[in-house]
């Protein structure tokens, strides 16, 4: 029932598809490795480093509407999705296809 729930609160296809188009339309490529990734885990704690790395998604980045009780950060091209107030990850959104 919770997976479920959590479900509902991930990124789309057309979120990703979006994200891939926003970095083939940059003049420098997305950045391909991540190393801090690898350390987040689905419904663990964003650590506050990585927090005060992030800042929010750009404009010109069009996003399906953030659903309630979850906020969007853009951190070295992919976008995190976390529990406001928790700041629990939900989802990771990492650019795909790029130049």
């Amino acid at each position: 029932m919770l997976e479920d729930g959590l479900s509902l609160l991930r990124f789309t296809a057309a979120d990703q598809k979006a994200l891939n188009s926003y970095h083939n339309g940059m003049r420098t490529s997305a950045r391909a490795d991540h190393p801090w990734l690898p350390r987040l885990t689905l419904r663990g704690v964003v650590p506050a480093l990585l927090l005060a790395r992030a800042h929010a998604v750009p404009p010109e980045l069009t996003l399906a509407p953030t659903p309630a009780g979850t906020r969007d950060l853009f951190l070295e091209g992919c976008v995190l999705r976390i529990v406001a107030g928790s700041n629990s990850l939900v989802d990771v959104l990492k650019p795909q296809n790029t130049r």
